[in-house]
């Protein structure tokens, strides 16, 4: 039986430039970290909000038949839905074009992709033969600051398997301290595989916290037992500090 890896893929879009009708043609999103079609089902942006967009499926046609607003495609924290899903084959790439309508600062622009690879067979056991759940939170507090990199393991302290299917994030009690930095975050399972093909804005990862919307891997991640995942936060350069907490939302697999 075939199995399904969740695999976000995102990029970074420079505008240097406020021309009215600035046009940035034919970047590229090259599919790749994994052997295997991605299935597209969710596209979200984040930048100056008049910016328009077209993009082509994996055969290479268009899928709009004209610039379309992102914001009628989605925003942070509400991506687009993509119904039937997009395939993808293995080292084809997502290609797409952007318009400036309107004067804009010099605002650079996120777009990710959020979908699964399709995988061969894999002889990992992840969940127990029968399981109970048990509702369970990992977070992960932590204080940043300017050019750091850090690697942050989810460890257990219990030996039972952790499906995790809600991610989301917020600043701490502690509050901000005037941060002029950026946040990026990755995230590897238990074998150091990433799920993304770059660290991604931590608020287009993860759904804050006063959002009813949370981010949901689909499918969910299972961390086996006695094994961790890890958080890698990426920020940088700038001034001041960011309290946050990261949190993984789901279930204890416990066998019966």
């Amino acid at each position: 039986m075939s199995l399904e890896r969740w695999h976000l893929y995102g990029i970074r879009v420079p505008f240097r430039n406020t021309l009215v009708d600035l046009r940035i043609d034919d970047q590229v999103i090259q599919i790749q970290d994994l052997p295997g079609p991605y299935y597209l089902r969710q596209i979200e942006f984040a930048g100056a909000p008049t910016r328009r967009i077209r993009f082509r499926n994996g055969r290479g046609n268009y899928c709009l038949s004209d610039f379309v607003p992102t914001t009628l495609l989605a925003t942070a924290q509400h991506p687009l839905p993509i119904w039937n899903q997009l395939e993808y084959p293995f080292n084809s790439q997502f290609r797409f074009d952007l318009i400036q309508p309107t004067s804009e600062g010099p605002e650079d622009m996120w777009i990710i992709l959020h979908g699964a690879h399709k995988l061969a067979d894999s002889s990992e056991k992840l969940y127990p033969d029968n399981f109970r759940e048990t509702p369970y939170d990992h977070p992960v507090n932590v204080t940043l600051g300017p050019n750091q990199r850090l690697k942050i393991p989810l460890v257990l302290h219990f030996n039972i398997p952790f499906a995790i299917r809600a991610l989301t994030a917020g600043h701490t009690a502690d509050g901000v301290d005037d941060p002029t930095f950026e946040t990026l975050v990755q995230i590897q399972d238990h074998n150091g595989q990433s799920f993304f093909n770059t660290p991604l804005p931590w608020d287009m990862v993860f759904s804050r916290t006063e959002s009813n919307l949370p981010v949901t891997p689909s499918p969910e991640l299972v961390m086996p037992p006695g094994r961790a995942y890890t958080l890698e936060l990426v920020t940088g350069a700038g001034v001041g500090s960011q309290a946050f907490q990261f949190n993984f939302a789901g279930a204890l697999l416990n066998a019966v």
